[in-house]
């Protein structure tokens, strides 16, 4: 199932968090996640990372999700 063209319908903010080593959904996959979203997208990706970047650098996401919540909260 590929959602990417509904994508660009979100109006809020989107945070897309990949893993440069995530062999479930791919660097070039949440690039085309964001791409998809357009310009609420802000991607992040974590080297050294797989598939949860919170649990691979629990600290540099928790850095993430908080600046990002602090710009849309």
């Amino acid at each position: 199932m590929d959602l990417r063209p509904s994508l660009s319908r979100i109006a809020c903010p989107v945070l897309v968090m990949g893993g440069a080593l995530d062999p479930v959904t791919p660097p070039v996959c949440s690039h085309d996640i964001a791409s998809a979203v357009g310009e609420n997208a802000q991607l992040e990706m974590f080297e050294g990372c797989g598939h949860g970047a919170h649990r691979d650098d629990p600290d540099g996401a928790e850095r993430v999700m908080r600046a990002f919540m602090g710009r849309v909260g």
